[in-house]
């Protein structure tokens, strides 16, 4: 006798209580399908982000802080690097470019930076729509920035504390100090438009949300020295090499090293009491061990939440046992052993985990696509979520456990004699 004949036949009668197991397992298995693999995305997509910043060097401060500002281009209030620190970087025999990294202006919802030719080129590969900028005028657009070359935009500052934006103690700051200060940094940059001259390549990285220009154009806006001497042959020049006279502070440099070992000389070099220096690896091991933590009780949590599934699905089976009982005391009565009974009642629990389970995974997988999806457009990340070891082995484990508790019903109408059920009926 073959028993999926019977199995279908119970699923056709039982629809609506088949339909609400399977629709139960499916969002147990979804939850902790969800959980790991978008976990899993946030890892690579952040470490991939910041694969290009070799190190960073900044004022003595959070590290975190700084990554987050340096990296992924999140407004974060630092304090300022002297500006000779970057003279005496770019000098030193074991590094092989360094390039400053100013913030606190937007156009639009994106950031505008300010830095050199020689990061552009390096962040993009070489590889750009147009040219670099060669005029203080001229920026260079990301790859999800809604401008095109030839496009012009006015910068607009933002994201600074007046009192702190005032170098003041807040208790010395007046309204008209703040409203006199703002209104000729707003006059600065309404002169201060830009022109796009080249746009970069997709880096999956913050970055494509970017702006970025001469880093003497955010000097000069906010009224500062631009790094070379008004009065020399290079007044008018972008770039290195600096004059250290006429460098204002920056809030972090991106150091290129010649070498693996002379990675490590520079971070211990520059990890002082004037600065700080770091891999952004290390900084983002200690995101990750909290990211885990959190990982480690969501995922227990989850898989709490499939064991009590299953245990409720089964006392749901108990209870539709007894409106199978009949059915099984007659089959019983007719000649069906009881092995055939046994495999009905385990095909059909075994048939309702997996199909949950299947279904499952494609929900969870498909709603981290759909978050990813989002937190990418707002972060700039570039996340792709998928099903890999751990979501199937966390799907699979669910599976040989439904499949071990699906013998204890099982067993009890293996054991459960024909005449029995007939007079429980």
């Amino acid at each position: 006798m073959n028993p999926f004949i019977l199995i279908l036949a119970i699923l056709r009668r039982h629809r609506l209580i088949t339909l609400l197991f399977v629709v139960i397992v499916a969002l147990s298995i979804a939850l902790g399908t969800g959980i790991l693999s978008q976990e899993k995305a946030l890892r690579q997509g952040s470490s991939t982000a910041a694969d290009k910043f070799d190190i960073i060097i900044g004022a003595p401060g959070s590290q975190m802080d700084l990554l987050l500002s340096a990296v992924y281009l999140q407004p974060k209030a630092v304090e300022l690097l002297d500006g000779k620190i970057l003279s005496e970087v770019a000098v030193n025999p074991e590094v092989e470019f360094v390039a400053p990294l100013a913030f606190g202006d937007t156009h639009e919802s994106f950031p505008v930076v300010g830095s050199t030719a020689e990061f552009i080129t390096y962040l993009g590969d070489g590889k750009l729509e147009g040219r670099v900028f060669e005029r203080i005028e001229e920026a260079i657009a990301g790859a999800d920035v809604n401008l095109r070359i030839g496009d012009r935009f006015t910068p607009v500052h933002g994201h600074l504390d007046r009192s702190k934006s005032l170098s003041l103690d807040a208790d010395t700051v007046t309204d008209a100090d703040a409203d006199a200060f703002f209104q000729a940094l707003d006059a600065a940059h309404q002169e201060a438009r830009k022109t796009v001259v080249g746009r970069m390549p997709r880096t999956g990285t913050p970055w494509d949300r970017a702006l970025i220009t001469p880093v003497e154009s955010v000097w000069a806006i906010h009224d500062l020295p631009t790094g070379h001497d008004p009065s020399g042959p290079r007044a008018q020049a972008l770039g290195a090499p600096f004059d250290s006279a006429f460098l204002p502070g920056v809030p972090a440099l991106v150091v290129k090293p010649k070498s693996f070992a002379g990675a490590y000389a520079l971070r211990s070099e520059y990890r002082g009491d004037r600065t700080t220096a770091f891999f952004p690896a290390e900084v983002l091991l200690q995101l990750y061990a909290v990211m885990g933590d959190a990982r480690l009780v969501l995922s227990f949590l989850a898989l709490a939440t499939q064991v009590l599934v299953l245990l409720g699905i089964f006392a749901g089976i108990l209870a539709l046992m007894q409106l199978l009982r009949r059915q099984f005391g007659v089959l019983r009565a007719m000649g069906a052993p009881r092995l055939y009974l046994f495999a009905v009642l385990w095909g059909f629990l075994a048939l309702l985990i997996s199909m949950g389970s299947a279904i499952g995974l494609g929900l969870g997988w498909s709603c981290s696509v759909l978050l990813s999806a989002w937190l990418s457009n707002k972060t700039g990340i570039a996340l792709h979520p998928g099903l890999g070891r751990s979501e199937l082995w966390s799907a699979g484990r669910f599976v040989l456990i439904g499949y071990g508790l699906a013998l204890v019903p099982s067993g009890i109408l293996y054991r459960q004699p024909a005449i029995e059920s007939l007079k429980q009926t």
